[in-house]
């Protein structure tokens, strides 16, 4: 009923004459304004309606975004979160609870083992297991997107961040050497490194496992690309939105992805969030500098 009331009122538009408020072939005697007002609310109506008919990507795909620690989480969460934002998304999970932090829309709050309708998932901590989770649930429709980076920069960056105290009081999984708080804060690079690299080799595990059984419905983003340039982090961003949508998008909702996406990059925007999970670069020079001493 509702998609032959949009055709009608579609044909009906279209006998106008093309002006700013067309009216009908034979206008009935109405003052102008008034005449415009009930066409503006007309052409409203059939927005509205034409909009809440048409698919949206998550009536056709399972989506899942997946990140790991110190590989561009916060970047990934908001960049998608933006993406989702402009097509309308409201509901969505998270696979490891976070609150706040893991939310990718406004209506996040979910824990996906208590939300198995919400096609929308983030998790912080991508390991292959919540791949193969997600490829059953959705018979293999489902579009994964996550970043990875130099292992090398990220036990640096590690460093760097817990050593200024950031995530005061973070553990690496239970089966990992716990992290040393406070001590991490006032350990050099060499220390600092060397306590934190059996937690991180974990999260490494977990990163290119991910990428090893990630086939066709899995798109990993690589950190030193995104970051590089304002044009790479546009390119980066086209490519996803191909990757994830491809023709279930206008290419209006995918220009307008790409702006607001321009809000989370870093050579444009700096926002106390990106300076909180970025790393002064003299520390991460220092660190990266004295790895190659460490022993094995």
């Amino acid at each position: 009923m509702r998609s032959i009331w949009a055709f009608c009122l579609a044909s009906a538009l279209s006998l106008g004459d093309g002006s700013a408020c067309s009216s009908f072939k034979e206008p009935i005697e109405l003052d102008s304004s008034v005449e415009c007002a009930a066409m503006n609310m007309l052409q409203a109506r059939m927005e509205t309606v034409l909009a809440s008919s048409k698919q949206k990507p998550w009536d056709v795909y399972w989506y899942l975004v997946g990140t790991n620690h110190k590989a561009g989480t916060i970047l990934l969460r908001r960049l998608t979160g933006r993406m989702f934002y402009v097509l309308g998304a409201t509901y969505s999970c998270q696979v490891q609870f976070a609150g706040d932090w893991g939310l990718m829309t406004t209506d996040g709050m979910h824990n996906c083992s208590d939300s198995p309708n919400a096609r929308i998932r983030f998790d912080k901590d991508l390991c292959p297991q919540s791949l193969l989770n997600l490829r059953g649930i959705s018979k293999g429709a489902m579009r994964a997107v996550t970043m990875i980076r130099d292992p090398a920069v990220m036990l640096a960056s590690a460093y760097c961040y817990h050593h200024r105290g950031e995530e005061y009081g973070l553990q690496p999984a239970p089966d990992r050497r716990p992290w040393p708080w406070p001590g991490i804060m006032s350990m050099g690079p060499a220390e600092g490194m060397a306590v934190l690299s059996d937690g991180m080799f974990g999260v490494l595990e977990c990163m290119t496992g991910a990428v090893e059984i990630g086939g066709h419905d899995t798109l990993a983003v690589r950190y030193e690309n995104i970051s590089r340039s304002s044009e790479d982090f546009d390119r980066t961003v086209e490519q996803m939105a191909d990757f994830m949508f491809e023709d279930l998008i206008s290419p209006e909702e995918r220009r307008q992805m790409v702006l607001y996406a321009q809000l989370e990059d870093m050579h444009r925007v700096t926002t106390k969030e990106t300076d909180q999970h970025s790393n002064d670069k003299d520390c991460e020079q220092e660190a990266l500098s004295v790895l190659p001493s460490l022993k094995d």
